[in-house]
């Protein structure tokens, strides 16, 4: 409607809803339980205009164009770490935060670890993890990102940072066909996903904080081993 009182000559969208009315170019794209990347969804919608992309083609690639010490918060490890960015604001499935501590102590054994993103209440990070929750700029956390030898969240903006930046990333996504990887999951040459138990057909209820019970079911041993398995395969320590 804003955009349609804006007098924006061009407003593209499905058909399907009742707001439809106010686009004046109409695409016939199912988006819910159509197995399909958000990625292509939104790319379909170019076919009015002559481009159409073949569905899974396209990957999103970033460079920061930062130079050695810009944006620099003083890590004090050099580039030998990685990022666990265990929060949400609750658009999506997340991780009990408590795994992901654990996990984040567990790995702080073999490896650096850094905690990033933003959290409202008080956590018991424990003293050998970095902690620069609340302490980052948005660049910082690009750079911070880039740099790190892994990157392990749930289905987040900084996620799909990582993956396009050629971090290599660990993901943790609900089985879902309407929430999980099959439309969400991160595209890149170096990214992994693992998933809760299956979830179908009934309403996936998601907590303020962004948790689901069913998240629940990815245990920390796994995700702790296959991080390593990633970690190795870049040559390092663990």
């Amino acid at each position: 409607f804003a955009a349609y009182i804006a007098g924006i000559p061009i407003r593209v969208g499905t058909w399907r809803r009742p707001y439809s009315l106010l686009f004046n170019i109409r695409e016939n794209v199912r988006r819910k339980y159509s197995g399909i990347h958000e990625v292509d969804l939104n790319l379909m919608m170019l076919r009015p205009f002559g481009i159409d992309v073949e569905l899974g083609t396209v990957t999103p690639s970033l460079k920061t164009g930062f130079v050695d010490g810009e944006d620099d918060i003083g890590l004090g490890v050099d580039n030998n770490y990685m990022v666990i960015h265990p929060f949400s604001k609750g658009s999506a499935p997340n991780w009990p935060i408590q795994s992901y501590l654990r996990l984040a102590d567990m790995l702080s054994e073999n490896i650096a670890v850094v905690i990033t993103g933003q959290y409202n209440s008080q956590l018991d990070i424990s003293d050998r993890i970095y902690n620069l929750v609340n302490k980052t700029s948005f660049n910082q956390l690009v750079s911070v990102i880039s740099r790190a030898k892994l990157f392990i969240s749930g289905s987040t903006g900084p996620l799909h940072l990582a993956a396009a930046l050629g971090t290599p990333s660990l993901a943790l996504y609900p089985d879902h066909p309407n929430l999980g990887p099959q439309r969400w999951g991160p595209r890149g040459e170096k990214v992994a996903v693992l998933t809760s138990c299956k979830q179908n057909g009934h309403k996936y209820s998601i907590k303020n904080n962004g948790n689901n019970d069913c998240m629940k079911s990815i245990k920390v041993n796994t995700v702790f081993e296959k991080a390593c398995r990633m970690l190795s395969d870049g040559a390092m320590s663990v």
